[in-house]
């Protein structure tokens, strides 16, 4: 989902840059805006949809994602600028770039940026009384992670033998 949106948000920039430059507005203001949507664009779909950022938090989260962002797309722009002195136009070496920087930057949200977001967990016993299918039907592919409860006898007297292979089943 983050490469999707991360995309998605270096598509914009470089459609709103073409779109002012097509209309004579000067290159550099044109980027400018381009670069800002684009960053805006990234921040509201990874915390609506990829990193669910408690509201409390939502300005903080976007304080490091704009220091994070403008740190990546300076750096972006340093490495961009020796493939357009070899002749590449700005799209392909933004694209380029931005891929090759795509994991530093990750790794910087992940840390910084999005260390707040909410985690959700599924606890699933692997006995005969979970209804794994049901669980599954109910949380979809949303849970971050899954945790299996095997209890027996040694825990609670009178349970019975747990099912194994009911956690080879959850994991699938």
């Amino acid at each position: 989902v983050y490469v999707v949106i991360g995309f998605s948000s270096i598509l914009t920039e470089i459609l709103l840059f073409k779109a002012l430059t097509h209309f004579n507005l000067p290159e550099l203001p044109s980027k400018i805006c381009g670069v800002v949507a684009g960053v805006a664009l990234a921040y509201f779909l990874n915390v609506r949809f990829n990193f669910k950022v408690p509201h409390g938090k939502r300005t903080r989260a976007f304080l490091f994602f704009l220091i994070i962002s403008t740190g990546s797309f300076l750096l972006n722009m340093l490495v961009k600028s020796q493939f357009i002195k070899l002749g590449w136009s700005y799209e392909q070496a933004r694209v380029v770039t931005s891929g090759m920087l795509f994991l530093i930057a990750y790794i910087f949200h992940r840390r910084f940026t999005f260390a707040d977001a909410k985690q959700v967990g599924v606890a699933v016993y692997a006995n005969k009384v979970e209804d794994i299918q049901a669980i599954r039907r109910k949380v979809g592919l949303f849970p971050d992670f899954i945790h299996m409860d095997v209890v027996d006898e040694t825990f609670r007297p009178g349970t019975e033998t747990p099912n194994t292979h009911r956690i080879e089943v959850a994991h699938a």
